[in-house]
């Protein structure tokens, strides 16, 4: 019984390594997305201080200082929910991505397996075949 070798290995190797870079890029994706929400819940937290503090100083120089840096802040703020917004999008079309590498990599392995069992169903009705041959030489060898 000789060994099977699936026609397109080669193909599904390729396939299983695009899957693997895949999903490699999503995980990367989503920690970028990790680190980016973490930016910006501390820029929140800096707003939300910087809106409760206590102003005990009645210097209108300090208190400029204080409301152009909560404007900063609130900049800092609304430019960083974008960058989360844009690091989800793309988590999301990664995510996609590897789904279709999944399913591009399911297909050749069904095709594998459905090639297999037909190889294999093969051989044993070759095997079959011999094996009546023989019976039947040896049955005629018995009457004879």
């Amino acid at each position: 019984m000789s060994r099977y070798q699936f026609s397109m290995e080669k193909i599904l190797d390729w396939r299983k390594d695009k899957a693997k870079q895949a999903q490699q890029t999503v995980l990367e994706a989503e920690a970028n997305l990790h680190k980016e929400q973490a930016t910006l819940e501390k820029l929140l937290r800096e707003s939300l201080q910087l809106k409760y503090a206590d102003l005990k100083s009645n210097d209108i120089d300090g208190l400029r200082h204080h409301d152009l840096y909560k404007s900063l802040v609130s900049e800092k703020v609304v430019t960083q929910k974008t960058r989360v917004n844009r690091a989800e999008e793309v988590v999301r079309e990664m995510q996609a991505a590897l789904a279709e590498s999944h399913k591009e990599k399911r297909v050749l392995e069904k095709l594998q397996e459905k090639e297999e069992s037909a190889y294999y169903l093969a051989e044993k009705k070759e095997e079959q075949k011999e094996l009546d041959e023989m019976a039947t030489i040896q049955f005629g060898r018995f009457l004879y």
